[in-house]
C-alpha cells in the first residue's frame, strides 16, 4: 500500500492506496477526506517508535523504515512495515511524506514461532536450556553492574531414567509435563 501524508502525527492523508481497507478496514476516501487518519489506526504504545524514526529521518535527511502495529476497525491487530520519504522544500521545509505500508503479520508470528522454538522445551513448553544460560548469563552482568546477588535453584528428578526404562518414554513425557504443569502453579 502506498501513500503520501503529512510528515507530523497523526500523518493527515494526501493520497493512498485502495488495498488500506484491508489493514483498517476504512475506505481510501475516508483518509483523504480526514475522517480519520492513520493515527486512528496505530496501537498507542507504537506512537513514538513511528515519531522517531520520521524525526530522525527528517533531521538527518534520509529514508527510514519502522514496525509497527496497526488495529483494524473490527479489533484485529497486523503489524507492518513502514518505509518512507519525507520531501522538503528548497528552504529545508517538510513537504509531505511518501511511503509504503506492507502487511508483516504472517513474518512476526513465523519470528516468534522460531524463536519459541529455540529458547522453550516443545514437550513441556517449559523454558530450555538455551533460555536458561542466556538469562543467566544477564542476570550475571547485570549483579556484577549493580553489586546484587542472586540464588539458582536445580531440580532434579531422581530416578527419571528407571521409569523411562520401566514404562516407556511416553509414560515419561507424561510425567515430565505433570512436573512442568506443577512448577507453572507454583
Amino acid at each position: 500500500m502506498v501513500f503520501r501524508c503529512q510528515v507530523a502525527a497523526p500523518w493527515s492523508v494526501i493520497h493512498i492506496s485502495p488495498n488500506i481497507r484491508a489493514l483498517t478496514g476504512a475506505a481510501p476516501e475516508e483518509f483523504v477526506s480526514a475522517h480519520v487518519s492513520f493515527g486512528d489506526f496505530i496501537v498507542p504504545e507504537d506512537f513514538t517508535t513511528i515519531e522517531d524514526a520520521i524525526a530522525t529521518a527528517l533531521r538527518e535527511r534520509t529514508s527510514y523504515e519502522v514496525e509497527y502495529r496497526m488495529r483494524s476497525r473490527t479489533g484485529q491487530t497486523y503489524w507492518v512495515s513502514e518505509r518512507g520519504h519525507i520531501y522538503v522544500d528548497s528552504s529545508g521545509q517538510p513537504q509531505w511524506l511518501d511511503g509504503v505500508i506492507i502487511d508483516v503479520t504472517e513474518r512476526k508470528k513465523a519470528d516468534d514461532e522460531i524463536r519459541n522454538l529455540a529458547f522453550v522445551d516443545t514437550l513441556t513448553n517449559l523454558p530450555n536450556r538455551r533460555f536458561l544460560l542466556d538469562r543467566l548469563r544477564q542476570g550475571l552482568a547485570k549483579s556484577r553492574r549493580h553489586g546484587n546477588h542472586g540464588a539458582l535453584l536445580f531440580i532434579d528428578l531422581d530416578h527419571f531414567k528407571s521409569i523411562n526404562d520401566t514404562y516407556g518414554h511416553e509414560a515419561g513425557d507424561r510425567l515430565l509435563c505433570e512436573v512442568a504443569r506443577r512448577l507453572r502453579q507454583s
